[in-house]
């Protein structure tokens, strides 16, 4: 992040934290992106383990 050239130090600041406040959405986002493909992973997982499952207790 880079405070533009000229400017004062209370709209610099007032800069950075709409700037801080952007990121910690982007951040928050990517997070819950990566959350929902891991869940979607896990439900995968566990759809192929009850496959398996079934497949065992019908060789019976």
């Amino acid at each position: 992040m880079s405070i533009p050239y000229r400017m004062n130090s209370c709209n610099a600041e007032s800069y950075a934290i709409e700037i801080l406040k952007a990121e910690a959405k982007i951040a928050t986002c990517l997070s819950n992106l990566l959350c929902d493909e891991f869940v979607a992973k896990i439900h995968e997982v566990e759809k192929v383990c009850n496959d398996l499952i079934q497949i065992e207790i019908m060789d019976l």
